[in-house]
């Protein structure tokens, strides 16, 4: 189980439609936020049709951040890079609500309202 591994999850949250967008106002709030806890790697799970507009998303972002080159950043599929499964279960639970929100609490470090 996700909660018995020595992980620590931030859950960023938005009800903004479409996805797409939702998606872009966290990938924007979410680079400052890596910048500053000297992330060295971003891997995101590969999306067809996705990964060119968070590829551009990230590079801007970065810039805006006066740190362009501040981590590397790439996608994947889940069976390439099996620790994609983390956030997957956690959004999930998370997001589930109920029985399952507690099972993740553990790992939940914070939660940020993306607007």
């Amino acid at each position: 189980m996700v909660c018995a591994q020595p992980v620590e999850a931030v859950v960023y949250v938005t009800r903004r439609k479409p996805i797409r967008d939702g998606r872009a106002e966290i990938i924007r709030t979410l680079v400052p936020d890596l910048v500053a806890a000297e992330v060295e790697r971003l891997v995101l799970e590969a999306q067809v049709g996705q990964d060119v507009h968070d590829r551009r998303l990230l590079f801007d972002s970065l810039q805006k951040a006066g740190r362009p080159g501040a981590f590397e950043y790439l996608h994947e599929r889940p069976h390439a890079e099996p620790l994609l499964w983390i956030p997957d279960a956690v959004a999930w639970a998370y997001g589930r609500q109920g029985e399952w929100r507690p099972k993740v609490a553990t790992v939940v470090k914070r939660v940020v309202e993306v607007l």
